[in-house]
């Protein structure tokens, strides 16, 4: 997903066109879809940008809130292998 998209979303003020921002929400949820399909099936080529930019997109739409404790999860397994990596071993 673009994050520029997901900027102009959160950027958008909210008591203007609100139909454009719906519309801008709904689309940064659906690119995001791609992400959480490399949750289910090759996690080891994911990204932390692309893990919370499909964090947010699920907040700002409001959908699919079920797959973020499986997120946070993935995050922390990112971690702990970042910190493996980074000691030399």
């Amino acid at each position: 997903m673009n994050a520029l998209l997901l900027i102009q979303i959160l950027a958008h003020p909210l008591s203007s066109e609100p139909a454009g921002r719906a519309a801008l929400i709904e689309h940064a949820f659906n690119a995001s879809q791609s992400t959480w399909r490399k949750i289910e099936t090759n996690r080891h080529r994911l990204t932390s940008r692309e893990l919370f930019l499909h964090a947010l997109a699920l907040c700002e739409a409001e959908k699919e809130l079920d797959r973020l404790l499986e997120i946070l999860r993935v995050a922390t397994e990112m971690q702990d292998r970042d910190h493996f990596e980074n000691r030399g071993h």
